[in-house]
């Protein structure tokens, strides 16, 4: 039954089974109940990919998280570590449901005080480094020469191929 639900579910999302384009989205036109996970089509690019459910909320927290630690007076390494490595396995989600379409890499950046937010940037921009435009390059150049946070100059540096 639970198979059934989520290739209802997909089909639903692709239009066989509703016109293209719903008139208004609510959870359960995404995911129907019980179902944990469903194909997503980034409504910008067209880039379809796997979703689960969670990712957004998981991802606001997380932030939260990489905030606190980040700018902790001392950062622990291996919770950093772990909050990023958890980050970097959910971008490819976060890129087919569109959230760097919806706030974009330039707004991700813009906030000094939300170094969470920089880093889920910047591991972005490592997944899909075809986005690094000149503007977005001078912005993480400023970033790394201002930024006191070791860990994010790092992750620059990894980004941009610097030593």
């Amino acid at each position: 039954m639970r198979k059934k639900v989520l290739i209802l579910s997909c089909l639903m999302l692709h239009g066989a089974l509703a016109k293209e384009t719903p008139d208004v989205f609510t959870p359960q036109t995404i995911l129907a109940d019980g179902v944990d996970s469903t194909v997503s089509k980034n409504p910008y690019t067209g880039e379809e990919g796997p979703a689960r459910k969670g990712t957004v909320a998981a991802t606001v927290n997380n932030v939260f998280l990489l905030n606190q630690a980040l700018l902790a007076p001392t950062p622990d390494a291996s919770h950093i570590e772990s909050l990023t490595q958890t980050m970097r396995a959910l971008v490819p989600s976060l890129n087919v449901i569109g959230m760097f379409n919806f706030f974009s890499v330039d707004e991700w950046l813009s906030d000094n005080r939300q170094p969470g937010r920089i880093l889920v940037a910047i591991l972005y921009l490592q997944h899909s480094p075809e986005k690094v435009t000149e503007t977005i390059r001078q912005r993480l150049d400023v970033i790394r020469s201002t930024a006191a946070i070791a860990f994010l100059t790092r992750e620059i540096d990894a980004l941009l191929g610097c030593r």
